[in-house]
């Protein structure tokens, strides 16, 4: 006979966390330790787990992890949790993504270029235009 480990996972305020990150771990577990992601409600299921004792371990980006030890679970029972995490170090990152532009940022765009022929081929006086009549 085994037993269930249900829960939500919720911020200091009440609200629900969905997307943490869930591991369990005991010495029961035949495949080794369980990770699981919370669903858009914040609720954990880990149902058919071996009697024994697990370790609970949840984290969630921006959230200081949650940490049980010693929590039983015994044949037939389904024992519910509900872990509140408090707000852990702000961090921030932005990601630009975008298409290539077709403008080079590093230039105007308008350039001349002149080689060793158009400066043989240039007027050298000092004004070169004709002298008005």
């Amino acid at each position: 006979m085994t037993g269930t480990l249900i829960g939500t996972v919720k911020d200091a305020s009440g609200g629900v966390l969905p997307r943490a990150s869930v591991h369990l771990s005991s010495p029961a577990l035949i495949g080794g330790a369980e990770t699981r992601t919370t669903h858009e409600k914040g609720q954990l299921r880990f149902p058919a787990l071996p009697p024994g004792l697990y370790v609970l371990g949840i984290e969630a980006q921006g959230f200081s992890a949650y940490h049980e030890e010693d929590t039983h679970i015994g044949a037939g029972a389904t024992l519910e949790r509900t872990a509140v995490l408090s707000v852990g170090g702000v961090e921030e990152s932005f990601v630009v993504a975008g298409a290539g532009s077709r403008i080079e940022a590093r230039g105007s765009g308008f350039e001349t270029r002149f080689g060793p022929d158009d400066f043989t081929t240039m007027s050298r006086r000092r004004f070169s235009m004709p002298p008005r009549r």
